[in-house]
């Protein structure tokens, strides 16, 4: 005679597993703006390089953040490095919306970022197991 799970146990096994399932569904299309956003800073793309100058961003400070996406890609598929990874791109998309807010672009320049924010934040969310404080308490 096999054994069944309770109800619940069941449930939360398939709430969980779901839960798994849309975390790296962000996760995958946090990576593709990443490496693609990043991807344009670093090899200088005429686009990003004209946005990045509207908000007085030099050459050296576009490729350094280009960079930082680009770690950042590659620590979301790191379990270790994961959590700080999403804060990390939080922490990007913030001065995104604030410096494209702070010089007067107009809302359709905001709202992809703060978007990409919200999409961050419930990976973070769906990630929570690996708490921020849990990678920095660890050290």
């Amino acid at each position: 005679m096999s054994k069944t799970l309770p109800y619940s146990a069941s449930a939360d096994h398939h709430r969980g597993r779901i839960a798994r399932i849309v975390l790296y569904v962000l996760l995958g299309l946090l990576t593709f703006v990443l490496v693609v956003t990043g991807g344009a800073k670093v090899i200088q793309a005429d686009f990003m390089v004209v946005n990045m100058a509207e908000i007085h961003y030099g050459t050296a400070a576009t490729i350094v953040i280009g960079v930082v996406e680009l770690l950042t890609a590659a620590g979301l598929w790191t379990r270790r490095y994961r959590t700080l990874s999403l804060a990390v791109f939080l922490l990007i998309l913030a001065g995104g919306v604030g410096s494209h807010w702070g010089f007067g672009h107009p809302t359709e320049r905001i709202v992809p970022p703060a978007a990409i924010a919200l999409l961050t934040f419930g990976a973070l969310w769906l990630d929570r197991g690996r708490a921020l404080w849990d990678f920095v308490l660890r050290r």
